[in-house]
């Protein structure tokens, strides 16, 4: 996907976190999630996800700006932004079938469904930010603007040591094997 307009993609998160905002507003109230699902402890507000899905937008444009400026040797980033979309379909899909799931009460097929992503980092890269804004995109409906990013960052950062470990550890044995 071809990005040439990084500040409207910021709005549009922004936008979408009105949006869902509003729409807890109007319907009882913007919901408040307490860790551990104990009333005692302090909330994280819904509110956090108007200034988290701008960020993380932000974040990952940065990011894979970055990212292309160091593959690309003939030109610099400029506005032109290529994003891997596969990775980012595959974040939002998951991340509204973890929201799905929860919302249709099937907890007892989400703890397996949560080591999929671990499972498919043995040969992807999962933890690419396409991946992490998909993830929380889809999941922000059901869970806000906060506990996907947390949840995006504990699943992603054991998915990078399992890519790491595995993927290019074996292509490294591999090659002084042969």
């Amino acid at each position: 996907m071809v990005v040439r307009n990084k500040p409207m993609l910021v709005f549009a998160a922004a936008i979408l976190a009105a949006l869902l905002i509003f729409w807890e507003y109007l319907n009882g109230g913007v919901v408040t999630h307490y860790p551990l699902a104990d009333a005692d402890n302090p909330g994280i507000s819904n509110w956090w996800g108007l200034l988290t899905f701008p960020l993380l937008t932000w974040a990952a444009l940065i990011i894979a700006e970055k990212r292309k400026a160091i593959t690309d040797d003939e030109a610099s980033a400029g506005d032109t932004l290529v994003l891997q979309k596969n990775y980012l379909k595959g974040g939002l899909a998951f991340g509204l079938l973890m929201g799905v799931l929860w919302e249709l009460g099937q907890q007892e097929i989400l703890q397996y469904l949560i080591l999929t992503p671990w499972l498919l980092s043995f040969f992807l890269r999962i933890y690419l930010p396409e991946t992490t804004l998909g993830f929380v995109l889809g999941m922000a409906y059901t869970f806000g603007g906060v506990l996907p990013v947390v949840f995006a960052l504990v699943i992603q950062t054991v998915g990078f040591f399992i890519y790491l470990l595995f993927n290019r550890g074996g292509r490294w044995l591999y090659k002084k094997l042969s």
